[in-house]
C-alpha cells in the first residue's frame, strides 16, 4: 500500500482524506501500471478468445468455456458430413476410431459443456452414422456407460433426453442388442 500511496500523492495530491477514495485511486493506478508495464495476472489469457486454438486443443482444454466452444463447433462439422457415405473426412472418423475421445467429452465435469458434448455425440450418431470398418464394441463400451451414469443422472432435462436418444441410436447400430443391454 505504501507503493500505491506514493503514486497516489504524486497523481492526486494529499487533499483527499476519504480512505475509500484513496483505495479506489490506488487500485486504478495499480491497474494502469500493470497495463503500462505489461504485467499480466493471467486473467486475460483465461478469458481469452478460444477460437484461435485448434479444435482438438479446445476439446481437451482445462477451462470449461474453451471446451464448450469446441463441443459447439462439432455440431456443424457433423451436420456438414451428413450423407457423406464412404468419403467421410478423417477429421470426423477420428471420433469413431478413437471412441475414448467422446467418452471423455461425455464425462465432462461442468454441466454446460457436458450438455453440449452429449448434443455433439447425438449429432455424430444421427448425421454421420456408423462408418465402415469401425469397431462398434469399443465405441459402445466407452459411450454407453458414460451416457447412463452421467447423462441420465443429469439435473438438466435436455441432457437426459439427448443421452437417451444417443443410447437408442447406439443400440440401433448393434446387430444383436445383447452387448448394448449388458452395458446399460
Amino acid at each position: 500500500m505504501a507503493f500505491c500511496g506514493e503514486y497516489w500523492k504524486l497523481a492526486v495530491g494529499s487533499r483527499l482524506t476519504d480512505v475509500n477514495k484513496q483505495t479506489v485511486i490506488c487500485i486504478k493506478l495499480w491497474l494502469l501500471l500493470e497495463r503500462h508495464l505489461g504485467m499480466n495476472s493471467g486473467t486475460d489469457q483465461d478469458e481469452g478468445n478460444f477460437s484461435t486454438l485448434p479444435l482438438i486443443e479446445r476439446l481437451g482444454h482445462k477451462l470449461w468455456k474453451a471446451r464448450l466452444h469446441g463441443y459447439q463447433e462439432l455440431n456443424p462439422l457433423f451436420t456438414k458430413a451428413a450423407g457423406g457415405g464412404a468419403d467421410i473426412d478423417d477429421s470426423i472418423t477420428i471420433f469413431w476410431r478413437d471412441a475414448s475421445l467422446f467418452g471423455d467429452y461425455v464425462w465432462d465435469s461442468n454441466v454446460v459443456p457436458h450438455e453440449q458434448a452429449v448434443a455433439a455425440l447425438e449429432s455424430l450418431l444421427k448425421n454421420v452414422g456408423l462408418p465402415p470398418r469401425i469397431d462398434l464394441k469399443t465405441a459402445m463400451s466407452n459411450w454407453i456407460p458414460a451416457l447412463v451414469e452421467k447423462g441420465l443422472a443429469s439435473s438438466r432435462a435436455m441432457t437426459k433426453n439427448k443421452s437417451m436418444e444417443c443410447i437408442l441410436l447406439i443400440c440401433s447400430f448393434d446387430e444383436s442388442i445383447t452387448e448394448s443391454v449388458q452395458l446399460v
